[in-house]
C-alpha cells in the first residue's frame, strides 16, 4: 500500500479508537490504551479493513471477537 494512504488509514483508525467504547469493544479499547500494543491493533485493523473490504468500524468489531476468542481469562 502506498505510504501516504497508509498513514491516512492508520489515522483514520486511530481517531475512531479515540472513541472506542468499552462497553462494546472492551479488548480493542484496552490494547488501543496500552502504547506498547497500540500500533500492533492499529495495523491489525488496518489488515481487517483490506481483507475483509469492511470499513474501520467493523474491523474493529471483528477483530475484537478474535482477540476475545483467543482470550484466556
Amino acid at each position: 500500500m502506498e505510504k501516504t494512504l497508509k498513514e491516512r488509514l492508520f489515522t483514520q483508525i486511530e481517531a475512531e479508537l479515540d472513541l472506542c467504547n468499552g462497553d462494546i469493544t472492551p479488548l480493542c479499547c484496552y490494547n488501543y490504551t496500552d502504547l506498547t500494543l497500540r500500533q500492533s491493533l492499529v495495523e491489525t485493523i488496518a489488515e481487517t479493513c483490506i481483507s475483509m473490504k469492511i470499513g474501520i468500524s467493523e474491523a474493529i468489531v471483528e477483530v475484537e471477537r478474535l482477540y476475545s476468542m483467543n482470550s484466556i481469562d
